[in-house]
């Protein structure tokens, strides 16, 4: 598991069962040691954080981690049976006397710890966070999905190279015809600021926060369309990708005014569009459209595109 993955895993974990507020009880209490404490107030809480761990457990790479985190014997029936008897109003120095809550508390303390300290050590903390927030910083972490460990330089190569590509044309389409001269000579760099390998791989893309923003609602629209519409490389189904893409209204719309000529609205286009379904083609795909949707299977959907897509390829 690579550390990017490893660090969102715990923060799933951390926010599904409900560890910071669990331990907000604990450390009120304990700020108040000669105090009693209403204990029962956690049972709401900790009824949920059972529901949640339920599902939790269906993921192949978080039960991993609860597994070393001993999550079993916490989450038992049996033991979530004599701690909602044992939260009670009391002080904490009694509480801490029982076993099993004094484990459940430090398991939550162990989970918010190792979170703490793996965010530290592991990531930056510009991509550790939200996708929605990543993108305000002109960051885009995208996943390339393999079916065991790849060690293929060219593919790495190849990805990165359509990337730089597809970004810096989309940085170009961006830019506002207001901005003066010097403004749009600082054209925004693309930087790759994360190449985490292992059975799936992560890329950080680091760019314009305008252009970070294009680059996924293209993916996001794309993929959608691919979800949504079985006859996708239908000439009919191929007209209604291109008309449904957000960033080609913007083409047209530089190309009815005057900026660019039709020739080019025309390069724009094509480029945009087939560099993306390359990628996708070749298994890349923004992290957080991978991790939407559940139900989907994504892996599926991506080696059948890959295949459309070797069978109705056309040389440039």
């Amino acid at each position: 598991m690579q550390k990017f993955d490893f660090v969102k895993n715990l923060e799933k974990i951390s926010e599904n069962l409900f560890s910071q507020e669990i331990l907000v009880h604990f450390e009120s209490a304990i700020n108040q040691p000669t105090a009693n404490y209403a204990f029962g107030n956690l049972k709401p809480i900790l009824f949920t954080s059972k529901s949640r761990y339920d599902q939790l457990i269906r993921d192949n790479d978080i039960v991993e981690i609860l597994k070393e985190l001993d999550s079993e014997e916490i989450y038992s029936e049996t033991n979530l049976s004599a701690l909602t008897g044992y939260l009670s109003t009391q002080q904490i120095g009694n509480l801490f006397k029982i076993k099993p809550c004094l484990a459940f508390y430090k398991f939550h303390l162990t989970i918010t710890s190792v979170l703490k300290i793996s965010k530290d050590l592991l990531l930056k903390s510009s991509y550790s966070e939200s996708n929605e927030q990543s993108l305000q910083n002109g960051i885009l972490i995208f996943e390339v999905i393999n079916e065991e460990e790849s060690k293929d330089i060219e593919l790495y190569i190849k990805i990165l190279s359509l990337l730089n590509e597809l970004a810096t044309l989309v940085d170009k389409i961006s830019e506002s015809e207001e901005e003066t001269d010097n403004e749009k000579e600082d054209e925004h760099p693309v930087e790759i600021i994360l190449l985490d390998s292992g059975s799936n791989s992560n890329i950080g893309l680091k760019t314009g926060i305008e252009t970070a923003k294009s680059l996924f609602l293209i993916f996001k629209e794309i993929w959608d369309f691919v979800i949504s519409h079985k006859q996708y490389k239908s000439k009919q189904g191929n007209d209604a990708l291109l008309e449904s893409l957000t960033i080609r209204k913007e083409i047209l719309t530089k190309l009815e005014e005057g900026v660019i000529t039709e020739k080019e609205a025309q390069e724009y286009t094509h480029i945009i569009k087939t560099r993306a379904e390359d990628l996708i083609g070749m298994k890349v795909l923004p992290k957080e459209l991978i991790q939407k949707n559940h139900e989907i299977d994504n892996k599926k959907l991506l080696n059948e595109f890959k295949e459309l897509r070797l069978l109705n390829q056309k040389p440039e």
